[in-house]
């Protein structure tokens, strides 16, 4: 008996931890399921080698990226495919030492795991935002900005919407027409968000005369990194990096991308 009764111990204890993994927090979960938790837009930067001149100039970026977790977790095994078009616009300074930029894209991902589902729509991401030199004189010239992004993930799954913002922040060194560069951009997210009904319980209460309101869950932080090359000449660039979801069970996911700008 004692041996039959460790056996069903042993058992229930995975059973248990199982349904623990199922049920974690419905923010992770939704997050986890957007593209903000799976790569960042390639390269991290604008592309401040958008022409040669003083004035303004502008570029459509198409990006492709593929990132999948480090290892497997109960939240972070799919391999995901990402799709991404941006309009970029660089704006410089008569003696052409400054540059601020701003931009605007979409990225879509596409399940890439399971061979069933390859090419099935898995998030869209909407995002925008501004970068600025922040020393325009120097050889190495670091750049910083803020992005907003809307996302919703789990489509065919329990679809739900996200909104993040980003900091990126670039340091980024030129020569030969070539360009490197190594970034972060800490995020802060917040995930779960969804209409939801809720009763009229007097002024304050948030409730419209629907009877719904918006929800969201809990905030969440996001950590990245990674480093980036371009050929100025025709605007390709690589870049690879890391994202972690700071929640527990996440892992970090690894990603690389490409993307080109041809020139106006």
């Amino acid at each position: 008996m004692t041996g039959q009764s460790a056996v069903l111990a042993l058992v229930a204890a995975l059973g248990a931890t199982a349904v623990g993994a199922q049920e974690r927090n419905p923010t992770d979960r939704s997050l986890a399921a957007s593209l903000v938790a799976v790569s960042m837009p390639s390269p991290a930067g604008p592309a401040w080698m958008i022409g040669d001149s003083t004035k303004s100039a502008g570029a459509t970026r198409f990006d492709v990226a593929w990132g999948q977790g480090v290892r497997g977790s109960y939240g972070s095994r799919h391999e995901t495919i990402v799709l991404g078009l941006r309009g970029e616009t660089v704006e410089r300074d008569s003696a052409g030492t400054r540059a601020s930029a701003g931009y605007a894209g979409v990225r879509v991902g596409l399940r890439a795991a399971d061979p069933a589902g390859l090419g099935q729509l898995s998030a869209l991401e909407l995002y925008a935002g501004g970068r600025s030199q922040v020393l325009p004189h120097a050889s190495v010239r670091p750049d910083a900005g803020l992005d907003a992004v809307v996302g919703w993930g789990g489509f065919g799954e329990d679809t739900r919407a996200s909104f993040a913002l980003r900091v990126p922040i670039e340091i980024a060194a030129g020569a030969h027409g070539t360009r490197v560069s190594v970034f972060a951009a800490p995020t802060m997210a917040w995930g779960y968000i969804r209409m939801r009904e809720c009763e009229d319980l007097g002024p304050g209460d948030n409730c419209g005369d629907l009877h719904v309101q918006l929800a969201w869950g809990q905030t969440r932080y996001i950590l990245s990194g990674g480093i980036s090359a371009a050929v100025e000449r025709i605007g390709l660039a690589a870049s690879a990096g890391v994202q972690r979801l700071v929640a527990p069970g996440e892992v970090a996911r690894l990603w690389v991308g490409v993307s080109i700008a041809p020139r106006h």
